[in-house]
């Protein structure tokens, strides 16, 4: 027995670009009955989950995906589209298929990957990297802190699209956060006082950063680096 009304299985197979459940269970190797049935239910859920776990990826905040695809997947699914540019409809097609499922936490270097770095807006004003690589200058200073710390770094603010970076207080309106050149980090155990900020600056500066600096009032236990 279906646990998704006649709306959601609407919306499901409009997502989808399904023009009936028939087409959607010959593309799913189900048996072709023309109605929504317990198997076919358990594929659309787990199709739906798998897209409602992108869109969190991308930043949308869904919670647990339920496998249900109601007002606020439409939402994100608008929502992330139009961050690309794409049709604001709830249409995931082959293009937006494959933005959705794009890897884009790949490795940049030993510790970090890609996806650390996305900008924190969330997907409202841009598709994460504002169309800029992270420098691979500013990665490398990173790993030799890292290195000579012996702690993890989380990277708590790292590329940003000029809206996001304009609504943030103290930030600068030419910020190299916008180009990927910056990042600020926190390490347990070292920002966490203010001479360990102290120590992770003089780090910076050894290993080449333009800029390094903290701000208790606004920045808290973290420490912004740029190159």
């Amino acid at each position: 027995m279906s646990t998704m009304s006649s709306a959601y299985q609407k919306n499901f197979l409009t997502m989808m670009g399904y023009k009936d459940i028939s087409v959607f269970q010959k593309k799913n190797d189900l048996e072709v009955t023309g109605k929504w049935n317990a198997k076919t239910d358990t594929k659309a859920k787990t199709v739906t989950k798998g897209i409602q776990s992108r869109l969190n990826y991308w930043g949308a905040a869904l919670g647990t995906p339920d496998g249900v695809p109601g007002k606020n997947t439409k939402s994100a699914i608008i929502d992330f589209k139009k961050s690309l540019g794409y049709p604001e409809t709830i249409l995931i097609d082959s293009k937006t298929r494959k933005a959705l499922f794009a890897d884009q936490g790949q490795k940049i270097s030993e510790h970090f990957r890609k996806s650390e770095f996305k900008c924190h807006c969330g997907g409202k004003w841009c598709d994460g990297y504002n169309g800029y690589a992270v420098s691979p200058k500013l990665v490398e200073i990173l790993e030799k802190i890292r290195k000579e710390t012996r702690k993890p770094i989380t990277i708590t603010s790292g590329i940003r699209c000029q809206k996001y970076n304009d609504s943030l207080k103290g930030s600068v309106k030419n910020s190299v956060h916008r180009l990927g050149g910056a990042a600020d980090i926190y390490i347990p155990g070292v920002t966490t006082t203010s001479a360990g900020k102290q120590k992770v600056i003089k780090l910076a500066y050894k290993y080449g950063a333009a800029y390094a600096y903290t701000n208790n009032s606004n920045m808290g236990t973290a420490v912004h680096i740029n190159v």
